[in-house]
């Protein structure tokens, strides 16, 4: 078997090969305000588009960017806290600590 195909013989696509979701036009800053850790669930998308829209934004120079208002504004934790633990153990709302 070829190297990066699947045992089918299909390539693997990482999201890299077919790219079917466009970056979105506020994607640099949205990755820059949340960062890797929210931006996923922002765009309701997975890492691989992820990682490719950080790709066409700038790469290093976006990541950098980052961790520039990190160090200016701390990092942004997002916890996820249920609305009724006993009745419903759906996650509901986030709130911000810093």
């Amino acid at each position: 078997m070829p190297a990066g195909r699947r045992s089918d013989g299909r390539l693997h696509d990482t999201g890299l090969i077919r790219p079917y979701r466009p970056c979105p036009s506020d994607f640099r800053d949205r990755f820059v305000e949340l960062g890797w850790q929210a931006i996923g669930d922002h765009y309701r998308t997975n890492w691989r588009v992820i990682r490719r829209w950080i790709a066409e934004a700038g790469g290093g120079e976006l990541r950098e960017a980052r961790a520039e208002r990190v160090r200016e504004h701390g990092r942004r934790l997002l916890h996820l806290t249920p609305v009724d633990a006993a009745h419903d153990h759906r996650v509901t709302a986030v709130t911000e600590y810093r």
